[in-house]
C-alpha cells in the first residue's frame, strides 16, 4: 500500500499531560479511515498533529515527503483540515466563505478564475449549501454553517483530507449526504480519515477502524474486528448488542459497565 498519508511513532504532548503517544497510522489513496474511541482518547489531537497544527514527535509525511519540508501552500493544497464546531466570526456570504478554499490556490473571493469558481459551486452544490449562497454565514444553523464548513474545504479539492466529528451537528439525512460525499471523495483517489462518534455510522461508512485510547491505538482494521464486545467494553465501558443486518453493522449500546 502506498501511503498518501503516514505517520510514524507521532505524538504529543498538552501541557504536562502526554495526550498522543508514539501512534503509526498510513492511511493510502481510495481509502476512508474512520478514527472511533472515547472522550479524551487522542482523536482531536491526532487529527490536529497530522494537519500540521501541533508541534509533537515522530514524524508526518505527505505524499512520501516529510510534512515539514512542504511549503505551508502547498500542504494547504494537499491537505484539506475540516475542524469541530464550524465558528465562523466573520459575516460573510456562505459562497465567499467557501471560495476561501481556494486560498491554497492562488486565489480569493475577489478574484476567482474560471477553475475556481467550477469548484467552488461543485462543492456548494455537493453539499446542499447553494440556496443560501448570498446569506451571511452567521446567521446560519449549526447544521447549516457544517455544510458550509465541508464544502470550503472540498472547494479545495485536497487529496487528503481531516475530518473531525464532521457530521455532529447534522440531521440525520445530511450524516448520510456528508458521509455519502466523504466516501466519494475516497473512491476518486482522495485519503479521508474521519473522527466519527456514532458507531454504527463508523462501521457503515469506514474502509478501516482505528480505535484509539489513552493516546494509543489499541485496535485497528476490518469494522467487524474492531468493533467487538470486548472492545466496547474496555474502551467505552459499555455493554453493546452488535448486530450484522445486510452486510451492515449496527452498535445499540445497552448501558456503563
Amino acid at each position: 500500500m502506498t501511503a498518501l498519508l503516514r505517520a510514524d511513532r507521532v505524538g504529543a504532548t498538552l501541557g504536562k499531560r502526554r495526550i498522543l503517544d508514539a501512534v503509526d497510522l498510513a492511511v493510502a489513496a481510495g481509502e476512508l479511515v474512520v478514527v472511533i474511541g472515547p472522550n479524551g482518547a487522542g482523536k482531536t489531537t491526532l487529527v490536529r498533529r497530522l494537519a500540521g497544527l501541533l508541534d509533537g514527535t515522530g514524524s508526518v509525511h505527505v505524499g512520501g515527503e516529510h510534512a515539514e519540508a512542504i511549503s505551508p501552500r502547498i500542504r494547504a493544497r494537499k491537505i484539506g483540515y475540516l475542524p469541530q464546531g464550524h465558528v465562523f466570526h466573520w459575516p460573510l456570504a456562505v459562497a465567499d466563505v467557501v471560495a476561501l478554499g481556494r486560498i491554497p490556490h492562488g486565489a480569493g473571493a475577489a478574484d476567482l478564475g474560471m477553475a475556481d469558481q467550477a469548484a467552488v459551486l461543485k462543492a456548494m452544490d455537493a453539499t446542499g449549501t447553494l440556496a443560501f449562497a448570498e446569506r451571511n454565514v452567521t446567521t446560519l444553523s449549526g447544521g447549516e454553517r457544517a455544510r458550509v464548513a465541508l464544502a470550503r474545504v472540498l472547494a479545495g479539492e485536497p487529496q487528503i483530507i481531516l475530518a473531525d466529528e464532521p457530521v455532529a451537528a447534522l440531521d440525520v439525512r445530511y450524516q448520510f449526504v456528508v458521509l455519502d460525499l466523504l466516501r466519494e471523495r475516497a473512491r476518486a483517489g482522495a485519503a479521508i480519515i474521519a473522527v466519527l462518534h456514532d458507531l454504527s455510522l463508523a462501521a457503515r461508512y469506514a474502509d478501516r477502524l482505528v480505535l484509539i485510547d489513552g493516546g494509543r491505538i489499541v485496535a485497528e482494521g476490518r469494522p467487524e474486528a474492531v468493533i467487538t464486545h470486548e472492545n466496547l467494553a474496555s474502551t467505552f465501558g459499555i455493554r453493546a448488542t452488535i448486530e450484522t443486518v445486510d452486510g451492515q453493522i449496527t452498535v445499540t449500546p445497552q448501558g456503563a459497565i
